[in-house]
């Protein structure tokens, strides 16, 4: 993986989940998962992916771990990006919100995410 191509987005849009092709061995997955997971907590740009990733465990597909390896790659790109409190800084509280109307191909459900910023460190 360390001689691999890098990615310069976290997931491609409009990836479809098919249920018919599952992975001939699905063993790794939850361990790769769980190192996102441990990853998810310095990097906020992950959050989406892991929680697409994550919720899908028992219905597992060959997408998912390509996803999958494809998040490695993109941390693999960005290794210095994370969260950085800085003392000397001005503490401007804002926010962004990012939201997704019915755009789940699964359950039609919408979504919604959002991250308040403390200068510009992340604290929500």
């Amino acid at each position: 993986m360390l001689d691999s191509c890098p990615t310069y987005v976290p997931i491609h849009e409009g990836i479809i989940f098919n249920m018919d092709t599952a992975p001939d061995d699905p063993t790794p997955y939850p361990h790769l998962v769980g190192k996102l997971l441990y990853l998810l907590c310095m990097h906020l740009d992950i959050a989406y992916v892991v929680n697409v990733v994550n919720r899908d465990m028992q219905a597992l597909e060959v997408a998912h771990l390509q996803i999958v390896l494809s998040m490695f790659h993109y941390l693999r790109h960005y290794p210095s990006c994370g969260i950085y409190y800085i003392e000397r800084e001005v503490n401007t509280l804002w926010g962004y919100i990012n939201v997704n109307f019915a755009q789940d191909a699964d359950d039609q459900c919408s979504t919604c995410a959002y991250i308040l910023m403390l200068g510009s460190s992340p604290i929500s």
